[in-house]
């Protein structure tokens, strides 16, 4: 029951095809009757051809020739069909599936492996896929092929048929026994799978750690442990697939010479021709063959279920990013009431279940045309804070206004379209740096998008001169996670990305840590230009523990346990507050030391 309960959210994949499908169906009927005529036809041609000379030989070959002919043309027909309507039926489905794992909510992918989400997306799909591709045209016909055999069976001695079934409970209970052993150890070895590829993706993506701790040995032991269980388990199901084909093909062997007994003994009292013998043991033969095929598609459905499991445990077991109906882009052009925030916290906290209270009672206005520092000790939840900012983590109580509308009401594209976040550790696609600025943007955008406004956003945060030094200037690919440019260079890259959406709020979280502060300095003075130009009022908040540029800021939000705990212009501060006074004396002495602020 819960595998059909999984399996529902596939039926409107198939739905547009049903037609196309039923067409199929029809044909594998007609492929079949042609196709399992020879035993039937064999049977004419010994006693009513060969012995009582009923028939011309000529006319009952041309006829079995003909039959031949037509049913391998239209199962070849048939088998192309199918393939390219399934094949059009998984692409959908594996897209759909791509898109709702994107639709999770962030905390899914900081709980998850990066390796068990592909692993799932492209292992457990792929087994899928085989499966529809071919196992379920194989089970269609193969059923077809049992019901036809066991017609003729019945028509050509019903009593011998009986016997012949006699061995047939041991198959079945063979499958009964096997079959949840099969799925606990395909589980499994799916498992094992995730984290070998997690282990994968892990260590290559931290390659530069891994090098310098000279942690290569180590996680080459890992991996040959995680390696080690997987082959046991593997060989573990290997041998109960065994066991559980072996035994069936067994029982059809014990079945197949008893009734070559009966039936050889039923020719010798004359109770029945040898036409008939032949014709029976024909169809016999081939009554077990789809029986077999049946078994090994039922065993490979249980494989097949597991990962059916795992996909749906991915899609209906996971929260969703909430969305509004409401699609309308309302307060266009960033228009915002005269003197109004453009950015409110009223009374927000946010509980989770492992770290307690993270935000606690949060009050803040961001006004437009100004620059905004949030600083304060690490940990106090300042990246937690600005999460909430784009609805990627929610919030426990309270209300957050943009523009004046609650950011709940407002559609997820155009927030994180008005509201961009440039981190610390700056993702890079590994394309083109052109690839990597025009991310996100649509592709009217795009061509409205000209080279003297790409030119300018970049030299804005200085990184324009770097790529005109570059042989392929904006051609040039920057690796796996942007590993051919510096860091400096990715938050400069990465922060042109931002002002070519234009966003009528950015946030800078720590962005410009790479930079030296005198380079920092000039990047916020570009910045604050470049805010200056749009009359309709835009806003930028800049996280930062370093505390060298704080005099360029219209003001600063201190921010410890989770809440802000004063605000003002640096001056005021420094005079009055002492945990900035802290935090300015821990700069300097980290400053002394060579070293980089943590607090």
């Amino acid at each position: 029951m819960r595998t059909l309960l999984s399996l529902k959210w596939i039926i409107p994949f198939i739905k547009p095809y049903r037609m196309i499908l039923a067409f199929i169906i029809f044909m594998a009927i007609c492929s079949t009757i042609l196709g399992l005529s020879y035993p039937l036809l064999s049977k004419v041609l010994i006693d009513d051809v060969l012995i009582n000379k009923k028939y011309e030989l000529e006319t009952v070959l041309l006829l079995g020739v003909g039959m031949m002919m037509t049913g391998v043309l239209l199962q070849a027909v048939n088998s192309f069909i199918y393939l390219r309507v399934t094949l059009l039926i998984i692409k959908s489905l594996r897209v759909d599936f791509f898109r709702r794992i994107q639709r999770n909510v962030y905390d899914f992918f900081v709980r998850n492996k990066v390796g068990d989400i592909t692993t799932r997306l492209n292992g457990d799909l792929n087994e899928i896929q085989s499966f529809v591709t071919d196992g379920a045209l194989q089970f269609i016909t193969n059923l077809l092929t049992l019901s036809f055999i066991t017609g003729m069976l019945i028509y050509l001695d019903w009593k011998l048929f009986l016997d012949a079934l006699i061995f047939i409970p041991i198959l079945l209970g063979s499958l009964l026994y096997f079959r949840p052993k099969i799925i606990k150890r395909t589980r499994k070895v799916r498992e094992y799978h995730s984290e070998i590829q997690s282990h994968m993706i892990e260590t290559f993506s931290n390659i530069r750690l891994i090098k310098l701790a000279a942690a290569e040995e180590e996680q080459s032991e890992k991996l040959n442990r995680k390696i080690t269980r997987l082959n046991r388990d593997t060989l573990s199901l290997s041998i109960i697939q065994s066991l559980a084909e072996g035994i069936p093909r067994t029982a059809i062997g014990l079945s197949t010479g008893f009734v070559f007994l009966v039936g050889g003994t039923n020719v010798i009292d004359e109770t029945m021709t040898i036409g008939s013998l032949l014709a029976f043991i024909t169809y016999l033969g081939r009554f077990y063959s789809p029986i077999q095929s049946l078994a090994g598609l039922y065993l490979r459905f249980q494989r097949v279920r597991v990962s059916v499991d795992r996909i749906h445990e991915f899609i209906y077991n996971s929260e969703k990013e909430s969305t509004t109906k409401n699609d309308k882009i309302s307060n266009p052009n960033h228009e915002v009431i005269q003197g109004s925030p453009l950015l409110e916290y009223n009374q927000v906290s946010k509980w989770t279940g492992t770290a307690g209270q993270t935000l606690m009672d949060v009050n803040l206005n961001l006004m437009p045309n100004t620059i905004t520092a949030l600083i304060g000790p690490s940990g106090a939840g300042k990246t937690t804070l600005i999460d909430t900012m784009v609805r990627l983590t929610p919030i426990t109580s309270g209300t957050i206004r943009f523009q004046g509308e609650d950011i709940s009401e407002i559609p997820l594209n155009r927030l994180r379209r008005e509201i961009v976040i440039v981190s610390q550790e700056q993702e890079m696609l590994n394309g083109t740096i052109i690839e990597n600025l025009l991310l996100g943007l649509s592709d009217i955008e795009k061509m409205q998008l000209t080279q003297a406004e790409l030119e300018k956003c970049c030299e804005q945060t200085g990184i324009l001169a770097v790529i005109q030094s570059l042989p392929a200037q904006f051609e040039t690919v920057v690796g796996q996670r942007g590993m051919s440019l510096s860091g400096g260079e990715k938050q400069r890259l990465a922060i042109a990305r931002a002002l070519l959406r234009n966003p009528v709020l950015l946030i800078l979280d720590e962005a410009t840590s790479g930079l030296d502060q005198i380079s920092e300095r000039q990047l916020f003075l570009a910045l604050k230009e470049w805010m200056g130009t749009d009359q309709l009022g835009k806003g930028i908040l800049i996280i930062s523990h370093r505390l060298s540029s704080m005099k360029l800021m219209n003001k600063i939000l201190l921010f410890e346990d989770g809440t802000v705990v004063d605000e003002g212009k640096h001056g005021a501060l420094k005079e009055r507050s002492f945990l900035y006074q802290e935090l300015i004396k821990t700069e300097f002495n980290y400053i002394q030391q060579g070293g980089v602020s943590k607090f």
